[in-house]
């Protein structure tokens, strides 16, 4: 029933950015789904600011108190794990309940142009969010801060070994292959 509620929405958004961006991927983690778009480069605090108030723009436009569903504001932490599509995942994997779930990629665009910097402020601009909602969601993001860390000795026992073993054929190391400590 959550997911019925969610693909709508995520439709709408992906409609909505689409209009300034062009078209993006739209993708199914497992647990909700994910837009993204290719960016040219920009500074972390810059892309973080950005990031953050496009976020708060979508929030004010797309939830509702009627609608089950959440944009997820944590996704401007820069220290945010991001699934890989087409991976098995588990949010929480320390938890036995939670199912893996396979991610996909339900609609990957032939070609997509990078977003400009001002690409996004113009969407942030003709969208302003008031200042109440702008402040509740900075701190609604800080409350989630320490709670949103990705778990730093699984990526440790688990994450970075076996990314390079599996990409080790495709990637050019440039430095002292990694061990653990």
């Amino acid at each position: 029933a959550e997911r019925a509620v969610l693909r709508p929405i995520a439709e709408a958004v992906l409609e909505f950015l689409s209009k300034q961006f062009g078209h993006g991927v739209f993708a199914d983690s497992g647990n909700g789904f994910h837009l993204s778009w290719r960016c040219y480069p920009m500074t972390p605090e810059e892309g973080q600011d950005l990031y953050h108030e496009l976020l708060a723009v979508l929030r004010h436009k797309f939830e509702h108190p009627d609608v089950n569903m959440e944009i997820d504001l944590s996704l401007d932490d820069d220290t945010q794990v991001v699934t890989v599509w087409g991976t098995w995942n588990r949010k929480y994997p320390d938890t036995p309940e939670r199912p893996q779930r396979q991610s996909a990629a339900l609609y990957l665009p032939q070609q997509q142009k990078p977003i400009l910097m001002s690409d996004i402020l113009l969407v942030v601009v003709e969208n302003p969010v008031p200042k109440t909602e702008a402040t509740k969601t900075a701190s609604n993001n800080k409350d989630k801060e320490d709670k949103q860390k990705f778990n730093q000795e699984w990526l440790e026992d688990y994450g970075v070994p076996d990314l390079g073993e599996f990409f080790g054929d495709f990637i050019h190391y440039e430095s002292d292959a990694y061990e653990k400590n």
